[in-house]
């Protein structure tokens, strides 16, 4: 018993850094709109926004900002927000669009978008400022979002 517990002992560490058997990268591989190949996990905070494609950024929108968002509109106002859900933002029509934004969620003017939100709900309005405009930029990875990236121009 003795012999066979030294003999594992030598034998489990070569088994465990043996990477022949490993393939390079345990990436999936994922197909673009265009049809151009790539790897990176779907929905992966390390591919930019912009080289996502359809179905990296709803696993994105899911595994990431979904929750990130919920338990941000959830701390700001419960009860207002205790059915948050992609259509929050994303509008009714979030499906038929494809998710596309700007949506019709609250248009603000081109002008004075701030404005015309603390003409809404200034308290809501200070939140988007905050809260939700920064943590999107960094969910994003520095992609510009401003007023208009959620709310159509009115």
């Amino acid at each position: 018993m003795t012999r066979r517990l030294a003999l594992l002992s030598l034998v489990l560490p070569l088994v465990a850094c043996d990477k022949t058997s490993e393939p390079e990268s345990t990436a999936p591989e994922t197909v673009d709109a265009a049809g151009a190949s790539g790897t990176g996990e779907p929905g992966s905070p390390d591919v930019p926004w912009e080289e996502k494609n359809h179905q990296q950024r709803m696993e994105f929108m899911g595994l990431v900002v979904y929750p990130s968002m919920k338990e941000a509109f959830a701390g700001f106002d419960g009860a207002r927000f205790a059915e948050f859900k992609c259509q929050t933002c994303h509008g009714d029509d979030a499906k038929e669009v494809n998710y596309h934004m700007p949506n019709a969620v609250t248009p603000l003017s081109k002008s004075d978008p701030v404005g015309d939100g603390n003409g809404i709900d200034p308290a809501i309005t200070k939140f988007m400022l905050e809260t939700v405009v920064p943590t999107m930029q960094e969910h994003l990875k520095g992609d510009e979002v401003d007023c208009h990236s959620c709310h159509l121009e009115g």
